[in-house]
């Protein structure tokens, strides 16, 4: 009796201690009606120890999964008794809580089996918890995903559809698209990316960021109050029925409208549908938010970088157009420092003095060592004038040289230096000067042969009459022979010079060397006889 008694006594000491356990703990039969159940499991189910005695264990387990959990037990072994598993238990106000439970069967001396004792742990917490840092965690691999898209992007068409691609396929989304604010009359909202379940859902949405009917969907309104705008059930929301039924049909539940913004300014919208109602957390609207930032600069910075290359490329063709326009104005240009160094010279100045940029102008071009005297650089930057000088040097060549004072956009004064060739327009002017000349002496010899002309004939009639006078008298009529050919050689010099006045081409004609020297011999005999000469 006395061994009975202390064995009833230990049993009721291990009652009373399972009793205060803070777990749950329960034994039932094989068929799951209950043995025994622990004040903490009384609490858990609001029931008492009597209500539960003698129930089916899987009376508070949902009905969808009682013989998940019949077959999970039903498994057990001799060998292997012991199991542990997860599973739904319908809470006393309804609500659907989780439960962790290690089972253990027992089995008498022939392995037939005959209870099962379970000890048990609430866990609904714990999983409300790992649902929060998964959903956590598949934000930020989201958001990490996304940021490497923007960061690595080139081009901004593709990296808005691969966003949305990344958000519908690591976020569990069900659909995602972006649209730009248009800035026409209706201030529609341009569809430029998407991705995902959309089966034409954004044919004739007609969605606008106007305050409009058409204007209170989550994108249309994040554009125009710029900040995010969550549609948490899409069939009960008002703002929503103009695109419900497309919504639902999809299999939409609930939707998220973010802003795409810079400098304080909407342009544009990334909304996100879910196939669950409610889903948006606070944690995971504020990463998205930050992706939309992200995403919004990621936009800029590209839009930046195609204006900064369209506007090298609109530098490059002035340039081209500038450095043709120096090269075709067919005088020689540099441009040089305060220190003389050239830092610009064209075609017409390398052609005739070698590439001489960076170098020191009265170096390459004027090969001397120190600054030219003649240099009127200097001067004209300080008196910020044009200035121009004539000079020629080494090839004996002439030059016009013009300094014209250039400031940079660094505020920085220079010079811009045009040599102008012009040693043949110097020789054109002098035989400009010498024709004018010219024609000036055939003037002249005009007018002397002119009047010339008219006593030479009056003499030669007068020594004609007397060449016939001397030959009726008999007397020597060379003298006033030798007058009248003088008198026509006269005559021919005369009509020589009126020939050089006109500008007339010489001619030429064949001549006997005797007959000039005879008539030369004529012409001075009366001076070399007084000089003595035979």
């Amino acid at each position: 009796m006395r061994i009975v008694s202390k064995i009833l006594e230990i049993k009721d000491q291990y009652r009373l201690i399972i009793e205060d356990m803070p777990v749950l703990i329960c034994s039932f039969l094989p068929d799951g009606k209950i043995t025994f159940v622990n004040r903490t499991y009384c609490e858990q189910f609001n029931k008492t120890y009597e209500e539960l005695i003698g129930s089916s264990f899987l009376s508070v387990i949902p009905k969808a999964k009682q013989k998940i959990m019949m077959d999970i037990i039903s498994v057990l072994t001799p060998d292997s008794p012991i199991q542990s598993h997860e599973h739904p238990v319908i809470a006393p106000d309804g609500d659907i809580r989780w439960q962790r439970w290690a089972n253990c069967a027992v089995f008498d001396d022939h392995g037939k089996l005959i209870a099962y004792q379970s000890i048990g742990e609430d866990i609904t917490e714990y999983k409300r918890k790992q649902k929060i840092i998964l959903k956590k965690n598949r934000a930020l691999k989201l958001y990490s995903e996304c940021n490497k898209i923007i960061v690595h992007g080139k081009n901004e068409s593709d990296i808005l559809n691969k966003i949305c691609r990344v958000i519908v396929e690591q976020g569990n989304y069900r659909f995602a698209w972006i649209g730009f604010a248009g800035q026409d009359k209706e201030k529609s909202v341009r569809a430029v990316a998407r991705h995902g379940l959309e089966e034409g859902y954004l044919d004739n949405l007609n969605i606008t960021w106007a305050d409009t009917k058409f204007g209170q969907s989550p994108s249309g309104k994040a554009i125009r109050e710029n900040k995010p705008v969550i549609s948490k059930q899409i069939a009960s929301d008002p703002n929503f029925r103009p695109w419900k039924e497309k919504a639902q049909k999809r299999g939409y539940l609930s939707n998220i409208a973010l802003p795409l913004n810079f400098e304080d300014q909407a342009f544009g919208a990334l909304s996100i549908y879910a196939s669950k109602a409610d889903v948006f957390s606070t944690e995971e609207i504020k990463l998205l938010e930050e992706l939309t930032n992200d995403l919004a600069h990621g936009i800029m910075a590209i839009r930046s970088q195609k204006d900064v290359r369209r506007a090298e490329k609109t530098i490059r063709n002035e340039r081209d157009k500038l450095q043709n326009v120096v090269n075709s104005i067919g005088e020689g240009m540099y441009l040089v420092n305060k220190d003389f160094v050239i830092e610009f010279q064209n075609n017409i100045i390398r052609d005739q003095f070698g590439g001489s940029v960076g170098q020191i102008c009265y170096k390459s071009i004027f090969q001397r060592n120190k600054p030219c005297d003649f240099c009127l650089m200097q001067e004209s930057i300080n008196e910020n004038c044009i200035k121009q000088l004539e000079t020629d040097f080494l090839d004996q060549k002439h030059y016009d040289i013009f300094f014209s004072p250039f400031q940079e956009s660094d505020k920085e004064i220079k010079s811009i230096i045009v040599m102008r060739d012009i040693t043949e327009k110097n020789h054109l002017q002098a035989e400009a000067i010498r024709v004018g000349h010219l024609a000036s002496l055939g003037e002249l010899a005009a007018g002397v042969a002119h009047e010339i002309n008219n006593p030479i004939t009056g003499i030669i009639s007068i020594a004609e009459i007397l060449t016939d006078k001397f030959h009726e008298l008999g007397g020597d009529k060379t003298i006033p022979e030798r007058i009248v050919n003088e008198g026509e050689r006269i005559g021919k010099i005369v009509k020589n010079l009126l020939s050089f006045a006109r500008d007339k081409k010489e001619q030429y004609s064949p001549a006997h060397v005797n007959d000039i020297l005879t008539v030369t011999l004529e012409l001075v005999e009366k001076r070399i006889s007084k000089d003595g000469i035979q």
